[in-house]
């Protein structure tokens, strides 16, 4: 049966799909424009029940392949559409992707977004030398990231599939968090385990009893700076019989660190921040995106970042 939404509509004047972007376990990314030319001065279309920019992305879900997709993996709409509806209800946040609709087309949900042509962070570290980013850009990237998923769980959403496939990179520079499909509320605890197995929290992993998935997506964000960082995720899976998951309880972030090598390429601060990110026992780990947006490594990348728009400010006077 379809889903069904006030969000949910089906489409007059139905968009033009230009050109395949990816393809996932049940869905189709897509660019798109809509079949009118752009007819006011912003540069938007209109049609009787949406208003599009000239150019969109579109992600297409078969509904015929809800049943037999791995849902560890796979989208649920009706969750997408849960967290579209709020985002456009409360009119969105620069770090978080944006929403216009979403309607039905034959068998398929089709979610209408912003168009990020920058790509994702997946291919901007693939194009980075040994695939990792200085200090202070992954800083940058994580203080971005960091506000988008506060103000979703503001919304009372946990991500739980927070990832560098899962960050946009918007025409200003701003990196956007999105896909949503494996989202849960944030303030009830889960029993499921989703989402790509080198992010998943220990207690994900474990299986053995229900966790929060606030505290779940703060160990997702640490394993995201890590991987920045290094190139590299921290562990394949953070299982206790994984010997890799076993020397790194032992050694610390800073002990991996000194083992790979890379310990010059990242200062005290940041460790420190990694540390209380990425605790296994999430009783002891950072609670909330709130305190890490107020760890001393954040707050002197927002300094940076408020710097760096005075100065462009400035320059345009």
């Amino acid at each position: 049966m379809a889903p069904t939404s006030p969000l949910l509509r089906r489409c007059v004047t139905p968009l033009v799909l230009h050109e395949k972007l990816t393809i996932t376990h049940n869905a189709a990314l897509y660019r798109a424009r809509p079949t009118q030319q752009p007819s006011n001065s912003k540069g938007s279309t209109t049609t009787s029940q949406m208003t599009f920019p000239e150019f969109v992305v579109v992600k297409d879900i078969r509904l015929a392949t809800m049943d037999s997709v791995d849902h560890r993996y796979s989208d649920d709409p009706m969750q997408e559409l849960r967290v579209a509806t709020r985002l456009l209800h409360t009119g969105g946040h620069p770090n978080v992707v944006r929403f216009y609709g979403a309607y039905l087309e034959s068998d398929a949900v089709r979610f209408v977004m912003e168009d990020c042509q920058s790509g994702d962070l997946y291919d901007h570290l693939k194009r980075q030398p040994e695939h990792r980013l200085p200090q202070r850009d992954a800083l940058n990237v994580l203080l971005h990231v960091t506000r988008g998923l506060r103000y979703l769980h503001k919304l009372g959403f946990a991500h739980r599939d927070v990832s560098i496939e899962n960050v946009l990179i918007g025409p200003d520079g701003q990196f956007k968090l999105c896909d949503f499909g494996l989202s849960s509320s944030a303030d009830v605890v889960c029993l499921d385990t989703v989402g790509k197995s080198h992010y998943m929290a220990p207690e994900v992993v474990a299986k053995q009893s229900p966790y929060d998935p606030v505290r779940a997506d703060i160990w997702a964000l640490g394993i995201l700076l890590f991987t920045m960082l290094t190139g590299s995720p921290l562990v394949q899976v953070a299982s206790p019989t994984a010997s890799e998951f076993q020397a790194f309880r032992l050694v610390g972030c800073r002990g991996v660190l000194n083992l790979w090598k890379l310990d010059h390429l990242v200062g005290f601060a940041t460790v420190d921040l990694l540390d209380r990110m990425l605790e296994p026992d999430p009783s002891k780990r950072l609670r909330s995106t709130a305190e890490i947006l107020e760890h001393p490594a954040l707050l002197a990348a927002a300094a940076r970042e408020l710097n760096v728009s005075r100065t462009v400010t400035s320059t345009e006077l």
